[in-house]
């Protein structure tokens, strides 16, 4: 049980740093003109972005916000993981690498 949670949670951990990766590619994308966001991105992360679009308003202006509720969601789910499941806490803090 421990496993899976813990698999759960570095889950949870590498989406975290692909919507990131994501964030900082279309930062610089704009600044070269063209888009250099790899596919295996988009396809990992598309869906979650249109789900997310469909159900809350996430863009104010020339602003998208949609990266940010996630990495907020993904957040407050490894924090509901740490506290139900308090057995793995020393084992992501052996290996937390964010």
């Amino acid at each position: 049980m421990t496993e899976m949670i813990f698999s759960l949670y570095i889950f949870l951990q590498i989406f975290y740093l692909l919507v990131i990766w994501d964030v900082i590619l279309s930062w610089i994308s704009v600044f070269m003109g063209r888009s250099i966001r790899p596919q295996f991105i988009s396809s990992l992360l598309d869906p979650v972005y249109i789900f997310i679009k469909k159900h809350i308003p996430t863009t104010f202006g020339p602003f998208e916000f949609t990266p940010i509720i996630i990495l907020f969601i993904i957040w407050f789910l490894q924090i509901i993981l740490l506290s139900f499941f308090p057995e793995i806490s020393w084992i992501v803090q052996l290996y937390s690498f964010v």
